[in-house]
């Protein structure tokens, strides 16, 4: 008999999906993006957006050094995580200013007839 009846057939699995940190930065990057658009908590938004950035560049490291999948999938997380810090910092910046702006500047004045 030979060497090969004896070994246990394993059967072959596919190609592995993308890298688990690829997937993390694009739910992370998602997330962000529909958080920062809300103008008080717009904050949350972009310190995902910075985590998905974080984790984005550590997933491409790992795809060219391990040769592993999920390069697109990590360009697309820091593209939708560079949105979502772009429009959690308008965001923010708006609130900021429409809380601090006088009355007057707001034209609650006019509409109130002061």
């Amino acid at each position: 008999m030979s060497d090969a009846a004896h070994r246990p057939h394993r059967p072959s699995r596919g190609p592995a999906g993308p890298n688990p940190m690829a997937t993390a930065a694009m739910v992370v990057a998602v997330l962000s993006l529909l958080i920062a658009w809300l103008p008080l908590i717009g904050v949350l938004g972009i310190l995902g957006a910075i985590t998905a950035v974080v984790l984005g560049v550590l997933a491409l490291r790992r795809v060219r050094a391990r040769g592993l999948r999920g390069r697109g999938l990590a360009w697309g997380a820091l593209a939708v995580a560079v949105l979502a810090l772009l429009l959690g910092l308008s965001s923010t910046i708006a609130a900021f200013i429409v809380l601090n702006a006088p009355d007057e500047a707001l034209g609650v004045a006019v509409v109130l007839g002061l």
